[in-house]
């Protein structure tokens, strides 16, 4: 959505409840679903003649622990879970010549 020179915009990403195996697949265990939001905000401007714009990018902003993944390498008692990335802000710049 556009806003004069303000840029907004998110998601959201639904992670369904799945099964982990160990390498017997004699024990299954049950992971849990998940959402999890990402949002932005942009402004762009010009500075010296020279157009330039910052955003500011969070992903997972309530910070929901989830497992999007195994790693493949399971015994008869581990199973290796991937985390999903934790909350994350980050601020970018860009100038164009």
């Amino acid at each position: 959505m556009i806003f004069g020179n303000i840029r907004i915009g998110g998601g959201a990403r639904y992670l369904g409840s799945w099964y982990a195996y160990n390498n017997t697949y004699t024990k299954a265990y049950k992971l849990p679903q998940a959402i999890v939001y990402d949002a932005f905000i942009a402004y762009d401007t010009k500075i010296s003649g020279k157009k330039v714009s910052f955003q500011l990018n969070g992903k997972n902003l309530s910070n929901k622990v989830y497992s999007p993944s195994t790693s493949g390498n399971a015994s008869r008692t581990l199973i290796p879970v991937a985390l999903g990335y934790a909350r994350e802000v980050i601020l970018n710049t860009k100038i164009e010549f």
